[in-house]
């Protein structure tokens, strides 16, 4: 069942901006549950959460960085999956990023330049 308007304002108001219409169309399949990460893309309401829990832990939390306010999670694998509001990219994040030996300014980078772009991915390779 696709998110409601109601799901849709809240996440605006959670995030501070409009949600692109390509994603509300994408949504208009399922609230999510479909597409690239383990268990597909996240819903509005846990999208709507991780943006909260993100923000609100700030970057001494557990050694973690500052989660950009232009982001939302919509999937996660490997690393995970976030739709900059500001440019339409898909930035992957990689949470593990001190295991993995990376510089806080290597957590962040361009996955895919387009919402489309990673689910035309998704729909060739799985």
């Amino acid at each position: 069942m696709p998110p409601t308007p109601g799901n849709w304002q809240a996440l605006e108001r959670i995030v501070g901006q409009r949600i692109p219409d390509e994603l509300m169309r994408l949504y208009t399949i399922s609230d999510g549950g479909f597409g690239p990460g383990f268990t597909g893309l996240h819903s509005v309401q846990l999208i709507g959460s991780s943006c909260e829990d993100y923000r609100r832990r700030g970057s001494d939390y557990c050694g973690t960085v500052v989660y950009p306010q232009s982001f939302i999670p919509l999937a996660t694998e490997m690393l995970d999956y976030n739709l900059d509001l500001d440019t339409g990219r898909i930035i992957s994040s990689n949470q593990n990023w001190e295991n993995d030996g990376l510089d806080q300014e290597d957590i962040y980078d361009i996955a895919f330049q387009s919402l489309a772009a990673m689910m035309e991915d998704w729909l060739s390779n799985g």
